[in-house]
């Protein structure tokens, strides 16, 4: 009876023992990070399978229910959505807009860039005045945008100083060109991310292969085509990726400036969500086409940066081989 304590204490003394060694082993950081990333993989798979259960299932917070006593329907709600001509053009709109606001970023940035990354007076003046747009929150440049392209705005103002008489145009009700300004609205917010990206991309050209062009006569435009965009080719592959997945996510200048109108003229897929989700309620059927926009989104961006693992599969290897 009296050595039964001494076990019990040895116990102890043996687990904590067991406890410092593995403290000792493991780096002091990982205990830190470990349970931070826990609870964001908790975040992300359990809102993801929640999601995916309810995607093949048909409920709504109507229905008084638990997700778990849901009706299970399958892939109806995926079936439903590629035959509901509103989700596919509100989808086909969606892709239509960023690949016009993408590639207008694109050219906007990369021309100014070239412009202003050799050394120029101002340049650190005009650079800063660039990069102001994307400081404004979405909601000022929203609410500026529509003042400015409503009937009474400045737009058709300058218009009607241009043609010398007036002009009335309802841009942001009409069916056709509602569109147009709020694509115009995103290019210009965003257009200054795209130039700080390309002037990175430009400031990081080999200088001895610009300055051997130099010497062997190229032209500006030589070396441009042959030179600077294969060298900028991934960082051109990357900025598309990063802005493509903004884009395709645009709500907030539509909400504030169209909420998707007139009629469903201007709704992407963000806001057709909004309204079917939010405002109908019809979450498995939301859920559904959100896998599909995943699923999609994913395919694309993995197509656009193939080159770029391309790259960094061959640049594996040669580090294998030379080891």
């Amino acid at each position: 009876m009296g050595n039964a304590p001494t076990l019990e204490y040895s116990g102890l003394d043996r687990k904590e023992g067991l406890f410092k060694r593995l403290a000792g082993k493991v780096p002091l950081p990982i205990w830190f990070i470990v349970p931070v990333e826990a609870i964001l993989l908790f975040l992300l798979v359990v809102p993801s399978l929640m999601s995916i259960w309810l995607s093949l299932v048909s409920w709504q917070p109507t229905f008084g229910i638990g997700i778990l006593d849901a009706k299970f329907v399958g892939l109806k709600n995926y079936i439903d959505l590629f035959t509901e001509g509103r989700f596919l053009w509100a989808f086909l709109r969606t892709f239509i807009i960023t690949i016009v606001c993408v590639g207008s970023q694109f050219l906007i940035g990369l021309g100014l860039a070239l412009l202003l990354y050799r050394p120029m007076p101002f340049r650190k003046l005009f650079s800063l005045i660039l990069i102001l747009p994307m400081m404004f929150p979405p909601l000022v440049v929203g609410n500026n945008f529509f003042m400015l392209f409503f009937a009474e705005g400045p737009i058709n103002a300058i218009i009607s100083g241009i043609l010398g008489r007036p002009f009335r145009f309802d841009w942001l009700t009409n069916p056709t060109w509602a569109i147009f300004p709020v694509m115009l609205a995103e290019i210009w917010q965003w257009y200054p991310l795209m130039f700080l990206i390309m002037m990175a991309g430009l400031r990081g050209l080999p200088p001895n292969q610009l300055r051997a062009a130099e010497v062997l006569g190229a032209s500006a435009w030589q070396t441009f085509w042959r030179i600077k965009i294969p060298q900028m080719v991934p960082i051109i592959l990357i900025a598309f990726v990063i802005r493509m997945m903004e884009v395709l996510k645009l709500f907030d200048l539509v909400y504030i400036m169209t909420k998707g109108g007139p009629g469903t003229k201007t709704e992407t897929i963000s806001m057709y969500m909004f309204k079917i989700g939010l405002k109908d309620y019809r979450i498995s059927y939301i859920s559904a086409g959100a896998w599909i926009v995943l699923i999609v989104s994913v395919f694309l961006f993995v197509r656009l940066l193939k080159p770029i693992l391309y790259k960094v599969e061959k640049f594996e290897e040669k580090i294998e081989e030379a080891k």
